[in-house]
């Protein structure tokens, strides 16, 4: 099987940060926007609510409840990859 490589930091904490690779798996757009996104200002409004239906078809699917559990099942289901979390 393949691997998907997220980079995390904060992972402890309340506010996790993903690389762009994780933002990409969260709110289903491909890293390319991901990275133009950054730059350009706020998050838009139509990625949080994909990420909010991303992560509730996540859940029903696996029953977890984090963001770990969000990024393994779209890993899986988008690339038919591993997720590997890069810890910094």
């Amino acid at each position: 099987m393949k691997t998907y490589t997220v980079t995390i930091t904060g992972l402890d904490g309340d506010d996790p940060k993903f690389d762009a690779n994780g933002a990409a798996l969260l709110f289903g757009v491909p890293v390319e926007q991901i990275k133009a996104a950054a730059a350009a200002g706020p998050t838009p409004a139509e990625w949080i609510k994909a990420m909010r239906r991303r992560a509730n078809e996540a859940f029903a699917a696996t029953g977890g409840e984090d963001f770990l559990d969000i990024l393994e099942y779209w890993a899986r289901r988008e690339h038919d990859a591993q997720l590997v979390l890069v810890k910094q």
